[in-house]
């Protein structure tokens, strides 16, 4: 069954229909109001697209560079002490959310990444380094 293609609904097709039915309705009793709030939703698509971009490009790098091989390597078995030191390094430097990082350790969990190192760098993400002025 891995090799088979997900079969996907259309309810988020749906949703989209409904907000944009929604928003015309509103927009017919408020004009002034639907253009503010059109201006604001193009002040943050504005701030956001280039973040996003900059996000993917970094998740086509580390898919290009994060082989099984390499993972096994580095992060695997018979990684031993530069493993655990990458890890938690890696951990402590890490930013943003926790969730964030379960899809990417997840597949690095699959090509080869010991459980241990998965433990150790959702550890060390509690530790954070503060620069004092």
């Amino acid at each position: 069954m891995t090799g088979l293609p997900k079969q996907r609904g259309r309810g988020g097709w749906w949703f989209l229909a409904a907000v944009l039915a929604l928003y015309a309705v509103i927009a017919l009793g408020d004009p002034q109001g639907a253009n503010q709030a059109l201006a604001f939703f193009g002040r943050v698509m504005r701030q956001l697209l280039p973040v996003l971009g900059l996000v993917f490009a970094l998740l086509f790098v580390a898919d290009l560079l994060l082989d099984e091989k390499r993972i096994k390597r580095h992060l695997g078995r018979e990684s031993g002490v530069t493993g655990w030191l990458a890890t938690l390094i890696g951990g402590v430097l890490s930013v943003g959310p926790v969730y964030a990082w379960y899809a990417l350790l997840a597949e690095m969990r699959a090509k080869g990444m010991r459980d241990a190192l998965v433990t150790a760098f959702l550890y060390s993400r509690a530790l954070k380094v503060h620069c004092c002025r």
